[in-house]
């Protein structure tokens, strides 16, 4: 195999590989499901020391992000997500929750986030961005 054809191969290996760790991720158990978590209530436990959003996974998304992008994070819940990728990518970073408590606790940590419910007839995203996460998200959904 020649060098440019060996390159574009491992490219794809490692891209494959990342898609996979993200599946792998997704489709694991969750603990909370539509219906069963008052998100108020949740976001009060993670403002007194709950952490929900592990490193490993902060880097994972973080591999898949260009240095200096803007980043939206739909279901930004606290901004840890939002924080790790303005100082370890340079993000330009943004944020919409459903809970007004998550997004005060984003703010506390100098991002930007305001309130939306992504499952609303009105829903609207808040402009343009190079990345958009929606992460943790997608089983809290109704069908």
């Amino acid at each position: 195999m020649n060098s440019t054809r060996q390159t574009l191969f491992s490219e794809r290996l490692s891209f494959a590989q990342k898609i996979g760790k993200i599946w792998a991720y997704l489709f694991q158990e969750f603990p909370f499901r539509t219906g069963q978590l008052d998100y108020e209530d949740y976001w009060n436990q993670v403002s007194q020391g709950y952490r929900p959003v592990s490193l490993a996974k902060q880097q994972m998304i973080a591999s898949l992000i260009e240095e200096g992008s803007s980043v939206l994070d739909i279901g930004c819940g606290d901004g840890n997500l939002l924080e790790y990728l303005k100082k370890e990518r340079k993000a330009i970073p943004y944020g919409i929750d459903v809970s007004a408590k998550a997004v005060s606790l984003t703010n506390k940590r100098g991002i930007d986030a305001s309130v939306a419910d992504l499952t609303k007839d009105d829903f609207q995203l808040p402009g343009t961005y190079d990345y958009a996460i929606i992460s943790e998200v997608l089983e809290h959904l109704p069908n």
